[in-house]
């Protein structure tokens, strides 16, 4: 049995719409927009995924880039799966650090609350 994998982008001034199928079976629509200019510039995204009514994300990016690999800017998502139940995330990206938190709720409890900071160096 062939698989059929969809991906395609429909180019906009400054951005675009991406439309994937991705291999687990999950759709992905993005839209995404930003300006490069020798490493200084802007960009910016939203990002909704879904799985044949079993769940979903919404995911949202913005931030500017300083000229020297770092972007400075926050992004979330916002998540539901009938066996994971609920995740909220949200990153606070500062140059090449990360401060990444997380919340799990599943039965009408916080299973999991998470808060790590990352460094990304490059």
């Amino acid at each position: 049995m062939a698989l059929l994998f969809l991906a395609y982008t429909i180019p906009l001034p400054f951005g675009g719409i991406d439309v994937n199928k991705r291999p687990d079976g999950s759709d992905e629509v993005s839209v995404h927009n930003g300006i490069n200019v020798s490493g200084y510039g802007y960009g910016s995204g939203l990002t909704f995924n879904g799985k044949n009514g079993t769940g979903g994300s919404v995911s949202s990016h913005s931030g500017v880039l300083d000229g020297h690999g770092g972007q400075y800017g926050i992004g979330s998502t916002f998540g539901g799966d009938k066996k994971k139940g609920v995740q909220l995330d949200s990153d606070l990206n500062l140059g090449n650090e990360t401060v990444h938190v997380s919340y799990f709720w599943m039965f009408d409890q916080w299973i999991s609350q998470q808060f790590h900071h990352t460094f990304d160096y490059h």
